[in-house]
């Protein structure tokens, strides 16, 4: 496995050293220890689980500290991993969704808990009992629409054509009652963002949270754009690598950007300020969702809330085809650990997380805990 590549952007300088390893004052491990424990964390795992390339960042109380990449972003190439390079970031761009909706709701221009034909004006009669809360809990009742034929990425689907689709199938549960973990909710949180600003939800995003926070390679992953640094995707199937297959769902907001580790440490630096959403909207998104009978999901709004040993842990994680990603945040002491690799075994990139936050903590989770 390759060592680690060396960064070479001045946008890497301007966010606090990235030439080598500074780590915490909090970690049980001095700041050598720390770094060659996490190294070791990292390399262990790729070679363990076949990841061809991998960046991690690290963030704490607002700042990034360190951040690293191992590894090949192309196989064939032989390109080099780096803190610049651009993975597909999968479910972890359900918080984005997330936010945007809750800026909206800040905004006085969306409510949570009306009726998602308010916002969707051509949504069926039978969704009249589903709320935008519904959709971001994951509580809509809604068929997931991976599993709805026609939803592939070629067919370049609208707002229209993707609520008809969605239309024909019945809920498959009473709004409200049970907890179902599906791209829909999200896909139909882009449109009604797209409704109620007027611009294309990539726009908005770009222009509202992206540019003013430093996001500088945040996008689409539309498989027709060039994208300078994107990392290509590989799957280890039946004892050798692969190309990861391009015949995608069109999953939409609930999970197609793509970003470098250092655009996602501009974005978490910003979870305990008001830059992006003040705490209120945050607490909003942190906290789990009950069902009717008052049973806790454990999911907020584009964000898992669980535990870390004794302390909480919020976060999610993503897969698409040939990529991996995660944010793993432990809120009271403010410490991030940003995963992203071109692997596309799911979860794999939390367990990296997870592993890299014990190498620095000090802390001993669960069994359980240490997984997706």
């Amino acid at each position: 496995m390759d060592g680690p590549a060396t960064d070479r952007s001045g946008y890497a300088k301007g966010m606090r050293a990235l030439a080598a390893w500074t780590f915490l004052a909090m970690s049980s491990l001095s700041p050598f220890a720390a770094a060659d424990a996490v190294d070791d964390v990292v390399r262990i795992r790729m070679d363990d689980r076949h990841i061809q390339g991998l960046s991690l960042a690290v963030v704490e109380k607002g700042r990034l500290v360190s951040a690293r990449a191992y590894g090949l972003a192309n196989v064939e190439l032989g390109a080099r991993a780096s803190t610049d390079t651009v993975y597909e970031i999968g479910s972890v761009s359900k918080q984005f969704a997330a936010v945007a909706v809750m800026k909206l709701v800040e905004e006085g221009k969306l409510d949570l808990d009306k009726p998602v034909r308010t916002y969707l004006p051509k949504a069926p009669d039978k969704w009249d009992r589903i709320t935008l809360r519904h959709l971001l809990t994951h509580t809509s009742g809604l068929k997931n629409l991976n599993d709805i034929a026609g939803f592939e990425v070629t067919e370049k689907l609208d707002q229209a054509k993707t609520i008809a689709k969605l239309a024909v199938p019945d809920l498959e549960f009473e709004p409200g009652t049970k907890y179902a973990y599906r791209n829909t909710g999200y896909s139909l949180a882009g449109y009604i963002v797209e409704n109620t600003v007027g611009k294309p939800y990539w726009t908005y995003l770009r222009e509202r949270f992206w540019e003013p926070i430093g996001m500088r390679t945040a996008t689409t992953r539309d498989l027709f754009t060039v994208i300078p640094n994107r990392a290509d995707g590989y799957e280890w199937e039946n004892g050798k690598l692969t190309n990861r297959d391009s015949d995608l769902t069109d999953i939409f907001a609930a999970g197609a950007i793509a970003a470098s580790v250092l655009d996602l440490a501009q974005w978490v630096a910003r979870f305990k300020n008001d830059s992006v959403l003040k705490a209120p909207s945050w607490n909003v998104l942190w906290t789990p969702h009950k069902l009717r009978s008052g049973e806790s999901t454990g999911y907020g709004m584009g964000f898992s809330i669980g535990t870390f040993a004794d302390e909480r842990l919020i976060g999610h994680g993503g897969s698409t085809a040939g990529f991996s990603s995660t944010i793993q945040w432990l809120p009271d002491r403010d410490l991030a650990v940003i995963v992203l690799t071109n692997a596309g075994e799911v979860g794999v990139a939390t367990r990296v997380a997870r592993e890299v936050l014990t190498a620095l903590t000090g802390k001993k989770p669960t069994p359980k805990e240490m997984e997706s």
